[in-house]
């Protein structure tokens, strides 16, 4: 799982990591990814380092291809380390549905 929180005046803490770390749980996710420009506080560090989030620090103003710079460099999680890594493009396609029609 991964949840990017944009809070730009102070570090997350500790009561946003442990509930990200319950989803993770209540979804049975193999481990998640945390994203904020100024990153975590010192209590949310501990419970990241224990339930298995990684945390990613990016600026608010970053672009896709800072992300993904600062990203690769940092975690892959569940993925074995024999694993070959390949590119995955995916499409979405959505229709509109009238609110008369639901």
């Amino acid at each position: 799982m991964i949840e990017c929180r944009r809070y730009t005046g102070s570090k997350l803490k500790q009561e946003a990591v442990g509930g990200f770390a319950y989803r993770i749980r209540d979804l049975g996710a193999d481990g998640g990814i945390m994203v904020s420009p100024l990153g975590l506080q010192r209590g949310a560090k501990l419970i990241a380092e224990k339930e298995g989030i990684t945390e990613i620090r990016l600026a608010p103003d970053s672009t896709r291809t800072a992300f993904v710079l600062q990203f690769g460099g940092s975690a892959v999680i569940g993925a074995p380390a024999a694993q070959t890594v390949v590119e995955v493009s995916c499409t979405a396609t959505a229709e509109v549905v009238p609110q008369a029609d639901i």
